[in-house]
């Protein structure tokens, strides 16, 4: 069966706090739901990437597992959100398997691990026009974006700080900072013609 056909088998859940507070206190029967609930999408979605079995046991475990980590320590702030805190882990999983593949693939070459700070906002305010430029580019951008590399950059605040302001954990600060970043690149080299 396609992941398509499998999804459309799946009753979608409304989480609440009390759901979270019965799987951060080991409820059996709610950690039986969590497990199996979300063990059905993530076996589509690392499905849809043809990954093997054994991958996809390994990554579905992984995933739950820091989960239940995460719920344990109190980093899922909102329980209406869970399902898509559940999905940014299980991306920064599937990104960590992509990377360990492909290292172990080409161990003679060495890799090039990108700093926290790829897009390196001080080489670029060199002159009065790229301030300029930067400050339309930042202009142009969503809110949250614009905020996120405000604080990033500009600021130097702590990532800590940052991901209470945002009410988000360190894996997800991750993914939007370098969404933001792309979508900062994009803008620019646009603005620069």
């Amino acid at each position: 069966m396609n992941g398509a056909g499998a999804l459309r088998h799946v009753d979608f859940f409304p989480f609440d706090q009390p759901y979270l507070d019965r799987l951060r206190g080991g409820d059996p029967p709610t950690q039986h739901h969590f497990a199996s609930y979300f063990g059905k999408f993530l076996r589509i979605r690392f499905r849809a990437r043809r990954l093997p079995s054994d991958a996809i046991d390994d990554l579905v475990q992984d995933t739950l597992l820091r989960v239940i980590i995460k719920v344990h320590k109190g980093e899922v702030r909102q329980a209406e959100c869970f399902g898509a805190f559940v999905n940014s882990v299980s991306n920064n999983v599937l990104m960590e398997h992509f990377r360990r593949s492909k290292n172990s693939h080409t161990e003679e070459e060495p890799v090039e691990v990108p700093d926290d700070k790829v897009l390196n906002l001080d080489d670029l305010l060199v002159t009065e026009e790229t301030v300029e430029l930067v400050r339309k580019v930042l202009e142009q951008m969503p809110k949250r974006d614009r905020r996120i590399l405000k604080r990033m950059y500009f600021d130097e605040e702590d990532k800590d700080v940052i991901c209470i302001e945002f009410g988000i954990d360190r894996d997800y600060l991750r993914v939007l900072v370098l969404r933001a970043r792309n979508k900062f690149r994009v803008l620019y080299k646009l603005n620069k013609k």
